[in-house]
């Protein structure tokens, strides 16, 4: 399983999480794009991650850098599209960009950016991705929202895409149809799967080979090397979420999140295995490099091994293996917020469906907001 990070904060601590994610280890390393750092704090501070994207493109070497996720509504797909070329190239072909429709009305409400209703934003979601493609095979474009003329780009768009979701249908066919990567978030094992096969469904729909397409995970780390620190992390989760301990464990065990003592991660791991899921991302809170230590260690031994060949698409071009090297490298949550994936409040049942995931989402938020302010964001993508 690749073991991916994901935090935010100033650049001096990202950079700090950053480099100890890539000495130990890990596959990725992923930060959201907001303009808060808290939806019901306007003080926390917030930076432009996609700024901070491109100094981590200079400053590290081999782990992975993901855009975990910008929405639709910040910026024109023909930003979004030099932007992270741009990075792309920077890095060494070692970045991923994400999409989604954005959720938090507060940052838009108070920055000026127009939040239209979850229906329109899925209609800007699935034009950006349109026009995306596109611009990457020098086509034209003519959508409701955006339109491109028939050009060839330079250089060439070819940046790996991503989206994520809490809703069951559209969030992964769009995924299916324009993506390298669907994200999910936390929940009953049979839910993931039919999320899954809408995806596949989509791909093969579109004349893709579903295999391409990579499928991560999404979870706050509860885990301890042995048990004695298991129990103390879950007590201290607990107590955070107003929860009994064994509460919570039921909580994270319907919802399928790998946690507790390595024998227990790696069953759960297993799980997620058996339904093509090839990547977790971990949301730790914090950038603090004892802190990630603590959190993080539990997961490191299920790592792909050193030299272990990963199916990776962004990692394919010549460019990369000249600046990676010889051989295949090894490779949060904001304070008091949720990583949460664009709900498709837009699909009718997902209404009702999100009451409960709200609740249970801002269980696993509080748990990684016990860090420093403004740190990661399990944000609705």
């Amino acid at each position: 399983m690749e073991i991916a990070l994901q935090t935010r904060g100033d650049y001096a601590s990202v950079l700090r999480a950053a480099r100890w994610a890539e000495e130990r280890g890990l596959t990725a390393f992923a930060v959201p794009d907001h303009y808060l750092g808290s939806s019901s704090d306007v003080k926390a501070p917030a930076w432009d991650h996609l700024v901070h994207l491109a100094g981590l493109a200079r400053e590290t070497s081999t782990i992975h850098l993901v855009d975990l996720v910008s929405p639709v509504t910040f910026r024109h797909p023909a930003v979004h599209a030099k932007m992270a070329a741009t990075i792309h190239d920077m890095a060494g072909g070692r970045f991923t960009f994400g999409l989604g429709t954005g959720w938090m009305a507060e940052e838009h409400s108070l920055f000026g950016f127009a939040f239209p209703s979850q229906r329109e934003r899925f209609e800007l979601l699935e034009e950006q991705f349109g026009y995306l493609r596109a611009l990457s095979r020098g086509e034209g474009f003519v959508g409701k929202h955006y339109q491109l003329e028939e050009f060839t780009s330079a250089p060439r768009f070819e940046v790996p895409l991503l989206t994520g979701g809490t809703g069951p249908d559209r969030t992964p066919a769009l995924a299916g149809r324009y993506c390298d990567e669907l994200n999910l978030f936390p929940r009953a094992p049979d839910d993931l799967a039919q999320r899954i096969e809408v995806c596949r469904g989509a791909a093969r729909s579109a004349g893709r080979d579903p295999a391409e397409i990579r499928l991560s995970f999404t979870a706050v780390p509860i885990a301890g090397i042995d048990n004695a620190t298991y129990q103390t992390a879950l007590a201290a989760a607990a107590e955070e979420s107003d929860r009994t301990p064994e509460v919570l464990e039921e909580r994270l065990t319907a919802r399928g999140v790998p946690f507790g003592i390595p024998d227990r991660i790696q069953t759960r791991l297993a799980e997620l295995a058996a339904l093509g899921i090839t990547r977790l991302y971990l949301q730790a809170g914090t950038t603090d490099p004892s802190e990630l230590e603590a959190k993080i260690r539990p997961f490191l031994p299920f790592l792909p091994r050193r030299g272990e060949k990963r199916r990776s698409r962004e990692g394919a071009f010549s460019r990369d293996r000249k600046l990676l090297g010889e051989g295949d490298p090894v490779g949060g949550v904001e304070s008091r917020e949720v990583v949460r994936l664009d709900a498709e409040v837009g699909d009718s049942q997902q209404l009702a469906v999100d009451n409960q995931v709200a609740e249970d989402v801002t269980v696993l938020g509080e748990l990684a907001g016990r860090a420093e302010p403004g740190t990661i964001n399990l944000d609705r993508h």
